[in-house]
C-alpha cells in the first residue's frame, strides 16, 4: 500500500523555485532558435477556466515565494492582462497548425500562474543589452509586403509593464536598453523607475529619424557610458557628444559621418564603420580630449575612395592597446611604423591598390606589433595569388608573438604551411572564400572545407598542442556553410 502523501498541486508547482528557475532559463536559451521561438496557441475559453482553477489549486506550503502567496483578490494585476493573443498571430511557419496562432514561448510561461510570472520576471534575458521586447511577437505579413511588419513596441510594452512586479525588477536591475522606437522610448522612460538614474548602456535599433529625439530624451540620463546602434544613413557626432557627454564606449555603423566627438574626454573604446566615399581629414572627428583614456580604436571606411583617413590625429593616442583600421594605406602604414604603443590586437583590411606588398611587409616589422597576441586580417577580392603567398608569407614569418589568428581570405594548401610557422599560435579562425580557392584544382564545393580542415591537420602535425581552429565557407561575402 502507498503511504506517500497525496498533493492538491502539480508536481512542478512543488519544484524549489531556483531550480524551476534553472528550469524556465533552459526554454528561453532553446527558444532563441526561431523554430523555437514560438508555440502553437488555439483560444479556448474551457481552457482559460482550467488555468484559473489550476492557479488556485497552488499550494503554498511546499515552497517559499513571497509573490505566491499574495492574496490574489488584491492582486491589481492579472496574468490574463498580459493574454499572449494580444501578441499572437496568424502562423507563418510551415511547421505550425495552419488553423493556429503562435505565441512567444516566454510569454506563455508568464501567463501560466503568479509564480511563473514572478519567476520569469527574474530570468537574466531581460536584462542583456542585446535583448528586444519585440522579439517576443511573432512576424506578420499583412501588409503584403514581403518583409515582416513593424511590431507595435509602444503597445507590447504598456501591456508588459501593467505587471508592477516585472516592472520593480526592470527598475532593479536593468542597466542595459536595446531602444527600437520613440514610442517605445516614451513609454520605458514613463513607466520604469530609475530608468534614468540606472541607464547604463544603449543599443539604438531605430530608423534615422528617431536619432535626434532619442538624443535629446536620454541626454537626461548622466550615467550612460555605452552607446552602440545598428548602420545608420547618417551619424551627427557632435550630437553624440553634447547628449552623450560621459560616455566611454562609442560604436557607430554609419553611411556618413559628420561633425565632431572632441568633446568627450572619457572614452576608451571607440568604433566608427563608415561606407562614405569621401572623408574630410582635415575635420577634427576623433575624441582628442580622450587622448589618455583611449585604449580601443576601430575605423573602417569600407567605400572609400581616399583611404588616408585621421592620420594626423592618430599619434595623440598613447594608450592605444587594440587597433583595427583599414583599408591600410600608405598613411597608416606610416603612422603604425612610427607609433609609440604596444598593440595586443591588430586588424587589417588590405586593398590591393591602396598599399604595396613591400609597404605591407615594412609595417608589420613595427616595433608596436613585436607583442602582438591576435591579429586579423580581410580584403578585398582584387587580388591574384602571387599578391596573396607574399601576405601569407609575410605575416607568418614576421608575427611570431601571435596566439590568435582569424582570416577572411581564399585559400590555397601551401598556405596552411606558412601558417604552422607561427609556434605560438593556439586559436585559427579561417572564413574562406568559395571564389577564388587556389591550389586545388576543379572541387566540389561542398567538400571544399573537408579538405581545408585536413590540410590544416598535416600542417600541424607536429605540434604538442595543435590550435584549435574553425574553418567556415563564404562565397560573396556570405556564409554558406
Amino acid at each position: 500500500m502507498n503511504n506517500s502523501p497525496r498533493h492538491s498541486s502539480p508536481l512542478i508547482l512543488r519544484i524549489p523555485t531556483e531550480v524551476l528557475h534553472n528550469i524556465l532559463s533552459c526554454v528561453y536559451d532553446l527558444s532563441r532558435e526561431d523554430r523555437f521561438k514560438f508555440v502553437e496557441y488555439i483560444r479556448n475559453e474551457e481552457d482559460l477556466d482550467d488555468e484559473a482553477d489550476f492557479e488556485d489549486d497552488e499550494d503554498p506550503e511546499h515552497h517559499e515565494d513571497p509573490e505566491h502567496d499574495e492574496d490574489p483578490e488584491h492582486d491589481e494585476y492579472s496574468e490574463h492582462d498580459e493574454d499572449p493573443e494580444r501578441f499572437a498571430y496568424p502562423k507563418q511557419f510551415d511547421y505550425f497548425d495552419p488553423d493556429a496562432v503562435c505565441v512567444s514561448q516566454m510569454l506563455v510561461l508568464r501567463w501560466v500562474c503568479r509564480r511563473f510570472r514572478a519567476i520569469t520576471a527574474q530570468l537574466d534575458f531581460w536584462y542583456d543589452l542585446h535583448f528586444r521586447f519585440t522579439d517576443l511577437a511573432p512576424p506578420s505579413y499583412d501588409s503584403g509586403s514581403g518583409d515582416p511588419d513593424p511590431v507595435d513596441d509602444g503597445t507590447l510594452l504598456r501591456t508588459l509593464f501593467g505587471d508592477p512586479n516585472f516592472v520593480n525588477s526592470l527598475a532593479q536591475r536593468k542597466t542595459d536598453w536595446t531602444i527600437e522606437t520613440m514610442e517605445g522610448l516614451d513609454v520605458i522612460m514613463e513607466r520604469v523607475p530609475f530608468f534614468t538614474q540606472n541607464a547604463r548602456a544603449i543599443f539604438l535599433h531605430m530608423e534615422d529619424y528617431d536619432f535626434l529625439p532619442a538624443f535629446d530624451a536620454l541626454a537626461v540620463c548622466p550615467h550612460i557610458t555605452n552607446l552602440s546602434t545598428r548602420f545608420s544613413d547618417a551619424a551627427d557626432l557632435s550630437a553624440i557628444a553634447a547628449s552623450f557627454p560621459h560616455l566611454e564606449s562609442l560604436i557607430w555603423d554609419s553611411g556618413n559621418f559628420h561633425g565632431s566627438l572632441e568633446q568627450l574626454s572619457h572614452l576608451r573604446t571607440l568604433h566608427l564603420f563608415s561606407r562614405e566615399r569621401t572623408v574630410h581629414t582635415n575635420q577634427p572627428r576623433l575624441p582628442l580630449q580622450s587622448s589618455q583614456t583611449l585604449s580601443m580604436l576601430s575605423l573602417h571606411f569600407y567605400a572609400t575612395e581616399v583611404p588616408d583617413f585621421y592620420t594626423d590625429s592618430l599619434p595623440a593616442f598613447v594608450n592605444l592597446t587594440s587597433l583595427a583600421i583599414g583599408p591600410l594605406s600608405k598613411s597608416v602604414c606610416a603612422f603604425i611604423s612610427r607609433a609609440q604603443i604596444q598593440l595586443d590586437f591588430f586588424n587589417i583590411t588590405l586593398r590591393k591598390p591602396y598599399v604595396t606588398i613591400d609597404k605591407f611587409i615594412d609595417t608589420l616589422w613595427a616595433d608596436c606589433l613585436r607583442n602582438l597576441k591576435k591579429f586579423e586580417l580581410g580584403a578585398c577580392r582584387k587580388a591574384d595569388e602571387e599578391y596573396w603567398s607574399l601576405v601569407f608569407d609575410a605575416f607568418t614569418s614576421i608575427l611570431s608573438s601571435v596566439e590568435d589568428v582569424w582570416l577572411e581570405t581564399p585559400f590555397h594548401p601551401e598556405w596552411c604551411k606558412y601558417l604552422a610557422r607561427m609556434t605560438n599560435l593556439k586559436i585559427l579562425n579561417w572564413q574562406c572564400w568559395l571564389q577564388p580557392i587556389f591550389g586545388l584544382g576543379s572541387v566540389n564545393r561542398e567538400i571544399v572545407k573537408e579538405l581545408i580542415e585536413k590540410e590544416l591537420d598535416t600542417a600541424f602535425a607536429s605540434f604538442i598542442d595543435k590550435p584549435r581552429f574553425a574553418v567556415h565557407m563564404s562565397y560573396v561575402n556570405r556564409e554558406v556553410t
